[in-house]
């Protein structure tokens, strides 16, 4: 029944949000001018659509604790909702709502949310233990959460792609090993109610403040989940939790590397825009991404429930996968004009 009630306000709450976002957007001229790096984007499209997300799912998770009492976000059975992730998102998304509005280089956004993740992980609670050193998993839990941060930004490229990867994501670590299954509700409800405004043709972008947001929060959960495993298969498990946002980082970087490009400059290379190349449409390229993200996940689910060879196989599978989906994306190269 919570659950049910917990959902319901998170939609609500991400489009009411959403829908004001959308409305200040437009008045105050807060928009993503078009983009020749993607080619369908010939119109200015308003920003913050994150800030409405991040909306929904607070207002969800505080309807519950008003409803439960004092101790509800702290129930780790159900509603946990520690005090690291609560400030670790405002953070991320305040960094991203900063590079949406002045466009940081790289190294000063860097810089910005290594003092971000710095913060949340100094409240407690997301410090995995893969080697037994504090130092050494602290430091790594921080990279970590970097990694997933930056990787989920890479996929926002494609009208609702970056959306329904997370509300699936977010709803299968809800019934998996989540500790805190009520916040991943609210997430994916928070975000189910931005789609409504971001499914293509989008009316609004989530822009860096969403992005980092979604991929904070995928980040700390990723560490904070509950097989209880050892440093293997940890490490792959939590890789395939993230694996559509990390296939898409590498293969970028892979791409622009080949080519003598740097992988911090931005370029027509993501599956998204070379999928649309292929034919597909975004309503397409969203349904594939999606079934992608449930594969990677439900193969990171099954591994702590099998052998060593078993384990193996998985790992093998998964890698075959990936080299075929690369070698085939490779061929359709997407072309555009920088005077667009």
């Amino acid at each position: 029944m919570m659950e049910i009630l917990v959902l319901t306000a998170a939609i609500m709450g991400g489009v009411v949000a959403t829908k004001i976002c959308l409305l200040l957007a437009t008045k105050f001229h807060f928009l993503d001018d078009p983009n020749p790096i993607v080619p369908d984007h010939r119109r200015p499209v308003a920003y913050g659509g994150g800030i409405g997300i991040m909306i929904g799912a607070y207002f969800a998770m505080g309807l519950y604790r008003l409803l439960e009492g004092e101790g509800a976000l702290l129930d780790a059975s159900r509603g946990a909702f520690p005090i690291s992730m609560m400030i670790g998102g405002i953070l991320f998304l305040l960094v991203g709502l900063w590079d949406d509005i002045r466009e940081l280089s790289p190294r000063a956004k860097f810089a910005l949310q290594l003092g971000a993740v710095a913060i949340a992980v100094s409240q407690g609670g997301l410090v995995r233990e893969v080697s037994g050193n504090i130092y050494f998993d602290t430091f790594f839990s921080a990279l970590w959460i970097l990694a997933i941060v930056n990787a989920f930004n890479f996929i926002d490229v494609c009208d609702g792609l970056a959306g329904s990867v997370a509300i699936l994501t977010f709803t299968l670590f809800a019934i998996t090993f989540s500790v805190s299954p009520l916040l991943n509700i609210a997430l994916a409800g928070a975000c189910l109610g931005f789609l409504y405004f971001n499914r293509p043709p989008a009316r609004i972008f989530m822009g860096d403040a969403g992005s980092n947001f979604l991929g904070f929060m995928l980040g700390a959960f990723t560490l904070t989940e509950t097989s209880g495993v050892t440093w293997w298969p940890y490490i792959a498990m939590m890789t395939l939790m993230a694996g559509v946002p990390f296939f898409d980082l590498l293969f970028q970087a892979g791409v622009r590397w080949a080519q003598g490009r740097s992988p911090l400059k931005g370029g027509p290379d993501s599956f998204a825009l070379r999928l649309q190349r292929a034919g597909l449409n975004k309503w397409q390229v969203d349904i594939v991404a999606m079934g992608v993200a449930a594969f990677f996940f439900l193969s990171a689910v099954s591994l702590p429930h099998l052998g060593p060879w078993a384990q193996l196989g998985i790992i093998i599978m998964v890698n075959v996968f990936i080299v075929v989906a690369w070698r085939w994306l490779l061929r359709y190269e997407v072309e555009v004009s920088i005077d667009a």
